[in-house]
């Protein structure tokens, strides 16, 4: 309420004329973050409002906060960095991508809307950001590490990032969370023309990961020197 934020001001005023005046004062943290973004541009009285407003909110509320705010997107990053930090894995997501050059409201958009979702929600819904293949990439090591790893592969292979994230999302028409030999087989079918054997080829392979190379449906030779480099190990 109003009493909230005329106390957060203050508090935030004595903190600036403090730190002025007294050697070693120690502010907490909160306030510190207000005098740090107040050097980057970002008005108190506008800091003290999005401060008071954050009391009671849940994450995905939080966002949405910050979010609306109208300063630069480097003042939300940096806000992002020290407010938002719980440090859990969304948190250190965001923080990989801002450094990749994806904008903060852009993965908050994204987030929002894949924080509860299933794996093949979140693959659809990372295909459909503009995001580059290096961006998406470090997205996807949060959803699943041996997708990422997959993902790599096909990279290396030059294979269309998009098709392999679609593929995850609809593939899997029983929805038992595992891709068959026949649900990939399926959805490449459906592609037609436009993407050609060889790639369709890897394509399953990356699709149907546990599948041996040898029922490849599209080339046992493809499929066998992608089945390699899926599975380094053997």
């Amino acid at each position: 309420g109003k009493a909230k934020l005329i106390s957060a001001l203050y508090d935030l005023a004595r903190a600036s004329a403090s730190s002025e005046v007294v050697s070693g004062y120690d502010p907490d943290k909160w306030i510190t973050v207000g005098m740090e973004a107040k050097e980057r541009g970002v008005p108190l009285d506008e800091y003290a409002a999005f401060h008071v407003g954050l009391s009671g909110l849940k994450t995905a509320e939080k966002m949405d906060l910050l979010k609306s705010q109208s300063w630069s997107e480097d003042q939300k990053e940096f806000l992002w960095s020290k407010l938002m930090a719980s440090k859990g894995k969304w948190v250190e997501c965001g923080e990989r991508l801002t450094a990749a050059g994806v904008r903060i409201d852009d993965y908050i958009v994204y987030y929002e809307g894949t924080s509860d979702a299933k794996n093949r929600d979140k693959y659809a819904a990372l295909a459909a950001t503009s995001w580059t293949d290096s961006q998406k990439l470090i997205a996807l090591e949060y959803i699943s590490s041996s997708t990422c790893s997959a993902a790599r592969v096909g990279k290396s292979y030059q294979l269309s990032m998009n098709l392999y994230l679609e593929g995850l999302a609809k593939a899997d028409s029983d929805q038992s969370g595992n891709i068959s030999q026949a649900e990939a087989e399926a959805y490449l079918d459906g592609l037609g023309s436009r993407v050609g054997w060889e790639e369709k080829a890897y394509l399953w392979q990356m699709l149907s990961i546990q599948s041996k190379w040898k029922n490849n449906p599209y080339s046992a030779t493809y499929g066998e020197e992608i089945w390699h480099d899926l599975h380094p190990d053997g």
